[in-house]
Formats: structure tokens, sequence, C-alpha cells
């Protein structure tokens, strides 16, 4: 028997009430945050901190990367024209009902290679419009609480068959942070298709 086995992750960190998201008031100035989490290599915690607008109802991040710009490059006016990837993007609901006059929505993004040149576009909307938009352009500097790229093709698979071939093991060594992976093993010769697993860690 052969089996064809494919493993793709995406890094999902979740708060108290299972969301990767977090709202609360604040007293930090308006304006977007790129920290770097103590202790978890390539983890950073986003919080993007403006007026509170009860209207808003959603919240959207798109985190794109450019592969080959210097510090000096990573500006709008520089940037804005070169070739990008998309690292990461999520469109949640996430009402604002709280008390305050200063809000800061939070998340947590996983596998931020240092050296690199990021773009973060975020905005809020209500049921049926934009209210706020905002791009920053950010440079991460080498140091040793993020990855490189080359970092994450370090991850390694493997497959062990069990007594009678109904079993299967899979060990998988991720280079980078994971809180949730599916897998999706492929049988080349059952026509009944592929087995999908979820497992949050």
């Amino acid at each position: 028997m052969k089996t064809v086995l494919l493993l793709l992750f995406s890094c999902v960190t979740a708060n108290a009430n299972n969301s990767i998201y977090d709202v609360s008031c604040t007293d930090r100035s308006e304006g977007l945050y790129f920290e770097p989490v103590s202790g978890v290599r390539g983890r950073i915690t986003l919080q993007w901190c403006t007026a509170a607008d009860t209207k808003v109802k959603k919240w959207n991040l798109n985190l794109s990367y450019f592969t080959s710009l210097k510090p000096e490059q990573c500006i709008s006016n520089y940037a804005s024209s070169k070739e990008h990837h998309l690292h990461s993007s999520f469109d949640e609901v996430v009402p604002v009902n709280l008390n305050c006059t200063n809000v800061c929505f939070k998340t947590f993004l996983d596998a931020i290679f240092h050296s690199t040149c990021y773009k973060i576009s975020t905005s809020q909307s209500s049921e049926n419009e934009t209210l706020l938009h905002y791009d920053q352009y950010h440079y991460v500097n080498k140091n040793d609480s993020v990855l490189t790229i080359e970092d994450v093709s370090k991850s390694t698979t493997s497959a062990h068959y069990q007594g009678g071939g109904e079993d299967i093991i899979i060990d998988w060594l991720p280079a980078i942070p994971v809180s949730l992976y599916h897998a999706y093993i492929n049988d080349v010769n059952d026509s009944r298709g592929s087995y999908e697993a979820t497992k949050e860690i």
C-alpha cells in the first residue's frame, strides 16, 4: 500500500473565548503596534488602537511580506509598487460593546520572519460599509525572538504503518509554533478519496 501524505497547517492562537482576536479598552495612543512575544520564536502581538465606535461589527486584517526590501525601503512611497506575498488574513466579527473612549483590537501572528518588510492592511466595518482603514509598513529586525523563512522548511513529517496496515502514526515536527493543524491523507490505491483530520494543540 502506498500513501501520499500532505500536511497543511495554520497557526492560530486562541484566547479564553476560543477566538483569534480580542478587543479591550485602552489608554494607548492611536496606532498599530507590532511587538515580539517573549519566549516564542516567530510570534508577534499585533494591536490596532483606535477610537471606540459602536457601529463596528467586523475587523479585517491582511498581512503581506516583501522578500528583498532593505529597512530603509520599507516605506509606503517605495514598497507600495513592489511585489509582495500574502502571509495571512482574517475577517472576523468583532462588535465593540465597550463603555470606553479608545479600544485596541489584538491578535497574535505566527511565522513572522526577521529581516523582512511587512505591510499590515487593516480595517473596521459595519454590516455594509468600511468605517476605518489603515495601512502600515513595518520592518522586523534580526533578533532571537523571530524566525527566518528558511526555518519553516525545517519542519519534518513521517508516516509509520502499524501491524495489519489499518492504522498509521504520523510524526510531525513543526519548526514554528502551532496551535491548530489540518492533515489530509490520500491513498493512491483507494478510490474513496482523501481523509481529513483537524486537531487543536
